[in-house]
């Protein structure tokens, strides 16, 4: 079925793929391939040959040297050559593609015969057998297994009488095979409920279809206004109707012709959700809470589920979000049993920080750490609770476990050795005094960190099943509740920890072979390894969760920055040492980023990490009032032994890195005369400390009279923290992509939407390496966890979606690459695409990595015709000057780009005060440079500064500015800044315009230009007539609407649009927020406008000019007015002029020789040969390359043309 002939084109066609994407490696590739293809005929005969091969071709790749390009492509590739051979072997069932419909490869065996030895037994199938059984089922059997396991998908082909037991190994194995070397199907959706019925039977099948029922009728509940303050009572009151409804509509939707499969599914659940919404609710509870910024019933519908499974399983780990109401679940259970006549008792183990605030949410004054909610009515009738803590008396530690209702425990105290007993000759431990107690109640709260901590696991274990294992009042009639807003932190297989626990030592014992209790003797390693079976049973009996995880992803920006040549060599020089162990080698290279003055004993060593960080942090002040910083010092006490024993303490190195952050703090109050207060936190900060540290940046987040900047450890914000900050820092990105979303949950659940978070990370090093890892394992956490499939690509383009609405090109690079190889108006295009939406911040950071760029495409614009939009705008703004009235104008132009207004307003001969603003410091440099070169005898000073639009009006109300107002001002890059609208604050986009209006005086004149590709002319006309109104502006009459050249010497012209509007009254931000709606300054790209015919004509006419560069034009048009620019390099556009000429007489020539391109590919050489002698030089290469005749002109080497493209047809 698989010859050598059959794999020989696969094999062929990724050798050409990689060979033509790194060609300098062409010789290695066709070696390698050689053997790859050599291997491949051994013993190659069916898809379970191929299986095993796959096991022993890994082998390979480490017998040579590849170089490290070329090692990714290898390996994906070989991945796609083993997927094409498997998918053609299993053809048909593999896809998903086909409808549930089975068809029986063998006739089962009469039912009532099977298995009592009446009938001969069947013998085992061969490999063809299987092979033939998978490849023909209708059904998809490896979507079943994803869910389910290879184990469960054999399940079923037993339960079909497909296979027998004795073949049940042989088909995991492989099944299981080619899970692992092909991309996985998406989970099991709807098309789960119409398998057959011996399927469903099995136990693994029904668990994944009463899950799939249970969530889908949850957010059904949810989208009627199950947790609405006006529905839910009328809701809950009839749930097991409407759940019940909800299912049979879904089976038929997705096809199932007999409901009769799952009457007994529905029922049971829909009388578990009557039960959940039936239980009582004590009245001593508060009826509704603030959730997820509005009201909501208390208990919640997924609360109220979440206590109805743990009452019914007796054991649950609840694993919602941060912010979706995990902690109230135990407490209303507890008041529950109160109401019944009952006294239960209840120990709550959580880190000491959540201990800081959480008894207050019973008894509010418990704890030094204020609360926003209080569960009771009435907090003197909540029960009686206590706190254990560290330093207690022994009469206050016993009477405090032995006696309140509620005892909170810090996990850091468990394992305490103090002696607590009051007779010499015994020992009392507090593990022995907690164990000793009857609790109606455990709970584990921020369950996540007993994941990896084995001490903590065997002391809790102790506290559920007794000293010897045999059991505990606990176990017998209690109930156990673990909560975990995180319950993936590293990997899958975390929630694995939790639910061991939660088993008895006999039954671990069955299962795995192995003990937590036993301390000797263990194999971590071969624990850890966790096979499928555990984690699916972990995932489906334990683990409680409901809602899909929210994104958060679009609110992060990584800045992946570059190393200095000198950081690299020192970095370089660590990796390299023989001498240390991997780990020392990483944990000292994290500690040079972040201090590599410290390090190196170098104070002339640059800084990176400092400088972006600095940047990063200049803009964020800008923008908003609360920013937070967060430091991640993992490498304890490695450093000496990279560096020597002088190398620096890690108390030395967090003092530096404070005394820099807090020099920058300093310096940036200093120039914006704006008041920034700057606190630490750290493991020694005292709780009051912390406590006004998060005080004084809320009152900043909410007043705004001040900034607010912390500086903080992360292990010091993962947990009971509710942060007050608008922007997060982080100088690298963790090991666990989770730790980064509960720290921006904990910023984001308190209401407030425009929370952004920028993780830093050295391109090139560990540290992006560390950043690869942690993405591969959120994906995996996605599609194990939440069914969810999410792709690499995926997850990174997530990073960049709140500066970038395209996601081509995907890096910097890329987009740079691109520059090198395109004509200038491609690269002007691309520059354009890529920026849009961007964000000033994304715009800031882009120009300062290639200064060099801007320095090239500053000197294009006065070469090219890539500079007509600063010709036309000052053409425009002379004219505006000139009739306007004023005799010397006071113009402001934000957003300069290289002072290019007031370069053409001095050409042009125009008296107007112009003043220059820009966000970039290296781009005003460059203007005053480009100034003197035009004028050198100008003795006058440019008037400049350094400001975004955001923040212009800021910047304009200093002293030196004196709250100077402008005549004229011109704005452009508008489209530049980001469009994400929240409640609290406007968009940046509609603070640039607002602000930049700010500087402008009552009757005063606006000028907005707009590239010709980023927006629509609808959007443009919503600007102009509906927008522009809201920001207290009227536009001028005559003056909006298309701009265009008139000079185009039948080439194409030049086009954009532009907007002149009077200022006719001030706007304030809360007016603006309440008026302000999302199409309101909605301008998209280009790229990313519906097919339609202005996006067809504006694609034709950027595919349509003449020449290979833009013509220079001078004269312009908008509206009715004409405008001429100066024109001071006339010999540029005559050059141009004369080789558009040329251009058209050899295209005249080549046509007169063959009308049609076919008739030119008939000609011979000798016919050909009089245009050479004319100087038109054809290329047959080139014409093969691109499917179409190619010249170009002796005069005019490297500009190619093809004279049978429409734009030179007549």
């Amino acid at each position: 079925m698989l010859t050598p002939e059959r794999i020989a084109p696969l094999i062929q066609r990724e050798v050409d793929r990689i060979a033509a994407a790194h060609p300098e490696h062409g010789a290695q590739v066709r070696s390698l391939a050689a053997e790859f293809r050599a291997r491949f005929q051994e013993n190659l005969e069916t898809p379970q040959d191929a299986l095993e091969l796959c096991r022993r071709i890994d082998s390979m790749l480490g017998e040579h040297e590849i170089p490290p390009e070329l090692l990714t492509e290898i390996q994906s590739s070989r991945r796609q050559i083993l997927y094409d051979i498997l998918q053609e072997g299993l053809t048909g069932s593999l896809t998903g593609d086909y409808p549930v419909r089975l068809q029986l490869q063998f006739p089962p065996r009469a039912a009532g015969r099977r298995g009592n030895g009446s009938s001969p037994s069947r013998p085992g199938r061969t490999d063809s057998n299987l092979e033939e059984i998978i490849r023909n089922q209708n059904f998809d059997l490896l979507r079943l297994a994803t869910s389910l396991g290879a184990d469960a998908a054999a399940d079923v082909l037993c339960a079909l009488d497909q296979v027998g037991e004795e073949d049940r190994s042989r088909v995991i194995s492989f099944i299981s095979a080619y899970l692992g070397r092909s991309p996985r199907p998406t989970g099991s959706g709807p098309e789960i409920l119409t398998y057959p019925r011996q399927v469903l039977e099995v136990p693994a099948v029904r668990s994944v279809a009463r899950r799939h029922l249970l969530l889908d009728t949850y957010d059904h509940l949810l989208s009627r206004g199950a947790d609405d303050p006006e529905h839910s009572a009328e809701i809950r009151r009839r749930v097991s109707g409407v759940a019940l409804e909800r299912m049979r509509t879904h089976a038929r939707e997705a096809g199932v012709t007999d409901p009769t499969i799952h009457a007994g599914l529905f029922v049971d659940l829909g009388n578990f959700f009557q039960r959940a919404c039936s239980q009582p609710h004590p009245e001593t509870l508060i009826s509704s809470i603030r959730e997820q910024e509005r009201d909501c019933p208390f208990p919640s519908l997924r609360q109220a589920l979440a206590m109805q499974a743990n009452r019914e399983r007796r054991k649950l780990y609840v694993g919602f979000e941060p912010g979706f109401g995990k902690t109230p679940i135990p407490i209303i259970m507890m008041e529950q049993d109160r109401i019944e006549g009952k006294n239960p008792r209840m120990l709550y183990l959580a880190p000491k920080m959540v201990l800081q605030e959480l008894p207050n949410r019973l008894r509010p004054g418990s704890a030094p750490q204020p609360t926003r909610d209080c569960y009771y009515r009435d907090p003197d009738r909540s029960p009686d609770l206590g706190i254990v803590e560290g330093g207690m008396r022994i009469s206050d530690l016993r009477h405090i476990v032995e006696n309140p209702r509620v005892v909170f425990c810090p996990y850091s105290i468990l394992h305490s050795e103090r002696d607590l007993g009051d007779q010499e000759d015994s020992e009392l431990r507090l593990i022995d005094l907690l164990c000793a107690q009857r609790w109606d109640y455990l709970v584990i709260d921020e369950a996540q960190y007993v994941d990896g901590n084995g001490v903590w696991t065997r002391l809790l274990d102790r506290i559920i099943h007794g000293e010897n294992g045999r059991g505990t009042y606990l176990t017998r009639n209690g109930l156990i509740v673990a909560l975990s807003g995180t319950p993936y932190v590293n990997t899958v297989a975390d929630p694995v920890v939790v639910h061991d626990l939660f088993l008895t030592p006999e039954e671990r014992q069955a299962r795995y072979g192995t003990d937590l209790r036993d301390t000797q003797g263990r194999q971590v390693s071969v624990e850890r390894g966790l096979g499928p079976l555990r984690v699916r049973q972990a995932l489906s009996d334990t683990l409680f969760m409901l809602d899909k995880p929210q994104p958060w992803l679009h609110r992060v920006e990584v800045l992946d920055y570059e190393l200095s040549d000198r950081e690299a060599r020192f970095v370089r020089a660590i990796c390299s040492n023989p001498s240390l162990h991997a780990k020392t080698k990483i944990d000292a290279t994290n500690q040079f980023i972040l201090c590599p003055k410290l390090v190196s004993g170098d104070e002339t060593m640059p800084e990176s990490l400092l400088e972006w960080v600095g940047m990063q942090l200049e803009h964020d002040l800008q923008e908003r009032n609360s920013v937070l910083i967060v430091e991640n010092m993992r490498a304890q006490g490695v450093l000496r032994a990279a560096t020597g024993d002088d190398a620096p303490d890690m108390s030395e190195m967090e003092l530096h890195f404070y005394r820099q952050i807090e020099r920058m703090c300093q310096e940036w109050s200093r120039r914006r005369r704006i008041p920034v207060r700057f606190s630490t936190i750290h493991g020694k900060t005292p709780p009051e400390e912390r406590q006004q540290s998060y005080a004084t940046a809320a009152e900043a987040q909410s007043r705004g009279e001040c900034k607010s900047v912390i500086l903080a450890m992360a292990s010091c914000l993962n947990t009971g923290i509710r942060l007050h900050v608008d922007r997060i820092i982080s100088n690298e990105w963790p090991y666990n992509s989770p730790e980064l979303q509960q720290l921006l949950k904990r910023a984001l659940r308190e209401g407030f939407t425009d929370v952004f978070l920028t993780a830093c990370y050295a391109r090139g090093t560990v540290q992006q390496g560390t950043y690869d890892q942690a993405m591969d394992k959120y994906r995996d956490i996605l599609e194990a966890g939440h069914g969810i499939s999410a792709s690499d690509a995926m997850l990174r383009a997530h990073l960049r979606a709140r500066e970038q609405e395209d996601a081509q090109p995907e890096t910097a690079e890329d987009l740079f690459r691109i520059f090198r190889r395109s004509s200038p108006q491609e690269r002007r295009y691309e520059l354009a695409r890529w920026l849009h939406g961007r964000g000033m911040n994304g715009v800031r950071q882009f120009w300062d990595r290639w200064r060099d760029l801007f320095d090239e495409f500053h000197a294009e614009d006065d070469e090219l015709g890539t500079g007509d939009m600063q010709r036309f705008l000052g053409a425009l703004i002379h004219n505006l000057a000139e009739y306007g009235g004023a005799d010397a104008p006071a113009i402001l132009d934000v957003n300069s780009g290289g002072l290019t207004l007031e370069r053409e307003l001095r050409r042009l001969g125009c008296q107007a005060r112009t003043t220059s603003a820009d966000p970039h410091s290296v781009m005003l440099e460059r203007g005053r440079a480009a100034l003197f070169r035009d004028d050198q005898n100008r003795i006058d000073t440019p008037s400049t500064f350094e400001a975004s639009a955001v923040d212009i009006h800021r910047i304009l109300q200093e002293e030196e500015h004196h709250g100077r107002q402008f005549d004229i001002v011109v704005l452009r890059n508008l489209e530049q800044c980001h469009h994400i609208q929240s409640e609290q604050v406007v968009h940046e986009r509609a603070r640039a315009l607002l602000n930049t209006l700010r500087t402008l005086r009552i009757g005063g004149r606006i000028v907005i230009p707009f590239p010709r590709i980023a927006c629509t002319n609808e959007e443009f006309g919503v600007f102009v007539t509906e927008t522009l109104e809201l920001f207290g502006c009227r536009p001028v009459a005559g003056w909006h609407g298309a701009v265009r050249s008139r000079d185009n010497e039948n080439d194409q012209p030049f086009r954009g649009f532009c907007v002149i509007a009077e200022k006719t009254e001030d706007v304030d931000e809360p007016t603006l927020r309440e008026l302000l709606r999302p199409q309101d300054l909605h301008f998209s790209h280009h790229a990313d406008w519906p097919a339609s015919a202005e996006a067809t004509r504006v694609r034709n006419a950027m595919r349509e000019p003449r020449l290979p560069y833009p013509l220079r034009h001078r004269e312009f048009e908008l509206g009715n007015h004409r405008l001429s620019a100066a024109d001071v390099r006339a010999d540029v556009r005559a050059t141009q002029v004369e080789h558009l000429r040329k251009l058209e007489e050899a295209v005249a020539a080549v046509r007169a020789l063959a009308p049609t391109a076919r008739e030119w590919s008939e000609l011979t050489g000798t016919q050909r040969r009089p245009l050479r002698n004319r100087g038109i030089l054809y290329s047959a290469e080139l014409s093969r390359t691109v499917n179409r005749p190619t010249c170009s002109l002796r005069d005019y080497p490297g500009h190619l043309f093809f004279p049978y493209d429409s734009q030179w047809a007549e």
